[in-house]
């Protein structure tokens, strides 16, 4: 018995990988002094890990991931920021003197592949620094956010779309509590989530796929 691997099946294999490329200021928020933007990327891997339970049923263990992009300084409106790709023996996410754009997909940093838009979900949040430490946010957001997802994704009764907007809404409060302090850092409108089609993973399987959010509030 032999097996035939189409060109089809096999493009489902390649590794992809997930980052940002530019953020564009289209109005300044209104500070006194230019704007210091960051980026939050939760990323999630639902395919991760399934274990059957004897008797039916089963347990999905998902694997995450939170990225921070940023922040930039002195940015004002009308202006682009790109990060600049990872620096060769530069641990995965440690500070630098430029803007990394350090990949948000796979979980462990590695390009890894997307067998279906179902199986992996990325929530995008822009912030604005003042005087908070957007490393602290990232990691309350991680912790917070792969806890409660653990949670969602076993409960049956919660669709995709449901969960999905409990995990902004969750996503929002976070960021709130570990950002806001006397002088902390502040969202700019509310966490989104980047979705992707089968017809989007496909092109970027075959070339590249870009997304834009576009973000609108004032964190000043």
């Amino acid at each position: 018995m032999s097996s035939v691997i189409t060109p089809e099946l096999a493009a489902l294999f390649k590794p992809l990988t997930l980052t940002v490329t530019k953020l564009t200021c289209k109005v300044d928020t209104d500070e006194f002094d230019s704007d210091e933007p960051y980026i939050i990327v939760f990323t999630a891997n639902l395919s991760n890990q399934v274990i059957n339970i004897p008797g039916g049923g089963k347990i999905i263990i998902p694997a995450t991931r939170t990225t921070l992009i940023g922040p930039w300084d002195d940015f004002d409106t009308g202006e682009t920021g790109s990060p600049v790709a990872p620096p060769p023996g530069l641990p995965l996410d440690s500070p630098w003197i430029f803007v990394v754009g350090w990949p948000c997909w796979a979980t462990d940093g590695k390009p890894a592949p997307i067998a279906s838009p179902n199986n992996v979900i990325f929530l995008v949040a822009l912030l604005e620094h003042d005087g908070g430490e957007p490393n602290s946010v990232r990691a309350a957001v991680q912790a917070g956010l792969s806890a409660n997802l653990q949670g969602y994704v076993n409960d049956t009764s919660l669709s995709r779309a449901q969960m999905i907007q409990n995990l902004v809404k969750d996503m929002n409060g976070l960021i709130d509590f570990a950002a806001q302090s006397l002088d902390g850092d502040e969202r700019i409108g509310s966490a989104k989530e980047l979705q992707f089609t089968a017809a989007e993973m496909a092109e970027a399987r075959s070339n590249k796929k870009s997304k834009e959010l576009e973000f609108k509030g004032d964190g000043g």
